[in-house]
């Protein structure tokens, strides 16, 4: 799931890069897949807000990036994973909860990737909702201010951590044209 959170991340940020102050995007979402939150932390904290965007604005990486291939890749890697896990655990969901407690109080490590994994979770509501603000959907266009449906739309996507994101990564509509 650390490998699949910066991915979702490089698709959300991307289309708001182009020029990006006072930090430029790419080193901090790539470092993203090394040192997670500490690497796109001070990115996240310090970066222009940007409601608008357009394909214009994006080379062949950001076309990719914002192709429902991508999208579908990741989706489809989300759901194997939740697969995989659940799979894995053998339906015994309490036993393995209480190793993963007692690993978390005694391994420093598995805990930092824990909170690593809660804190870029809860941070995905805003990029996924500055995302949608970027896109035209029904009445409202590129860059207006989100209706109460978009941020709780924002919300439903975020709150399941991973998958959910990784959905609506595939259900987004294109940015506009220009």
């Amino acid at each position: 799931a650390l490998g699949l959170l910066p991915a979702i991340n490089f698709a959300l940020l991307l289309p708001g890069s182009k020029d990006q102050k006072p930090l430029p995007t790419l080193p901090f979402v790539a470092g993203s897949f090394f040192l997670g939150f500490f690497a796109i932390g001070p990115y996240l904290a310090l970066r222009q807000y940007r409601p608008a965007s357009s394909q214009a604005e994006l080379n062949g990486l950001g076309r990719f990036l914002e192709s429902k291939a991508n999208g579908g890749l990741i989706f489809a890697s989300a759901v194997a994973l939740v697969g995989y896990v659940l799979a894995s655990v053998g339906g015994d969901v309490g036993y393995h909860w209480d190793a993963f407690l007692e690993m978390a109080n005694t391994s420093r490590f598995v805990n930092i990737s824990a909170l690593d994994f809660i804190v870029l979770s809860i941070l995905n509501y805003g990029t996924i909702a500055e995302d949608m603000r970027r896109r035209p959907q029904g009445e409202r266009l590129n860059g207006s201010i989100p209706t109460y449906f978009d941020l709780t739309r924002a919300l439903l996507f975020a709150f399941v951590p991973v998958v959910g994101p990784a959905a609506y990564l595939l259900a987004r509509p294109p940015l506009p044209k220009e």
